[in-house]
């Protein structure tokens, strides 16, 4: 059996040869981590596949960022966003997004999280360890998968990829941002931290 590429699938295989080329560096997971190359070709037969082996996709849209948002003292402006700052958020590591899926069967789950960055540059001083500074961690069902960071330019976009083994039922996956807290030359009520357009899916499969 000829090993699934983007330009040439064999009939046996579990993603369809249209599948978007994009996720092309993904097609060992999503086919099964078998590495067809290195097996007899009259190993497999039809019995191997299974149908629905890549039963679900989930979907989510976040938007923007309404945790430990500033509260007063900064009215937005037409161009503007209202943003966490040290009054309200000092530091370190918070839940961002909860998001659950069900009726899973065992076996891999792929997963993506993207979103924008924003690191207040207002009281940046140079050499010192002023910079503001964002992380993220992506939990499945308790279990650390994948960390970023640090997210140190004042406009950031990221898109983060992880794979992990699931049982059946139910799986949960948390996102947790952690942000630097504050510097000697920070104040309380500056615009610090800020992130929106969170999006991603996860994808699961089973065989």
């Amino acid at each position: 059996m000829k090993k699934w590429t983007v330009k040439d699938a064999s009939a046996n295989t579990v993603i369809s040869t249209d599948f978007s080329e994009e996720y092309g560096q993904y097609k060992t997971v999503f086919n099964g981590g078998l590495d067809r190359t290195a097996i007899p070709a009259s190993y497999f037969t039809k019995s191997h596949v299974k149908d629905e082996a890549f039963h679900k996709v989930h979907l989510f849209n976040v938007g923007e960022n309404t945790k430990y948002i500033q509260s007063s003292g900064f009215v937005a402006g037409g161009n503007e966003f209202i943003c966490q700052n040290y009054e309200n958020y000092p530091g370190g590591e918070y839940l961002a997004h909860t998001e659950t899926v069900t009726n899973l069967k065992a076996g891999w789950v792929h997963i993506e999280v993207a979103s924008m960055f924003f690191n207040s540059t207002e009281k940046l001083v140079y050499n010192n360890q002023s910079r503001k500074v964002q992380f993220v961690k992506l939990v499945w069902n308790g279990e650390t998968i994948a960390e970023a960071g640090p997210f140190t330019k004042s406009m950031y976009s990221y898109r983060i990829s992880a794979g992990a083994y699931t049982s059946d039922g139910t799986g949960t996956l948390t996102i947790y941002i952690r942000g630097r807290g504050a510097d000697g030359n920070d104040d309380a009520t500056s615009q610090t931290y800020h992130w929106w357009n969170m999006q991603g899916f996860i994808c699961a499969r089973w065989r």
